[in-house]
């Protein structure tokens, strides 16, 4: 497997940062033209390096997230709920036995006044 120059390492840095940045404008910086850039993400090696900047970034902010969540929960924000639940396994669950334990029963005989 071919190695990245210090080029391509400097364009993915900048590719995977959260901070809003244009293609155009990464190129720039890097000293590339965009159509450069365009050519390096279609090789697999260079986006699979991207995405491993972008996987360890999302694992250091898991703890941030979470505990911004559990806080949503916690002031009654139903859909941070919701989601919690979800994530934990247990909406799905919650749902499945609800809907086994609620039976509709429509067995009251026609002609006896309810009609």
């Amino acid at each position: 497997m071919e190695k990245l120059s210090v080029k391509q390492i400097k364009v993915a840095n900048y590719f995977s940062d959260p901070t809003k940045m244009s293609v155009s404008e990464i190129a720039k910086l890097c000293g590339i033209s965009t159509s450069t850039l365009y050519k390096w993400l279609k090789t697999p090696q260079f986006r699979e390096y991207v995405q491993s900047i972008i996987n360890t970034y999302c694992d250091g902010e898991l703890t941030n997230v979470w505990k911004s969540l559990i806080e949503k929960c916690l002031k009654g924000d139903v859909p941070a709920i919701k989601l919690f639940f979800e994530l934990k396994g247990k909406f799905a669950e919650a749902s499945q036995t609800a809907s086994e334990v609620i039976q509709i029963i429509d067995d009251i005989p026609k002609g006896e006044g309810f009609d």
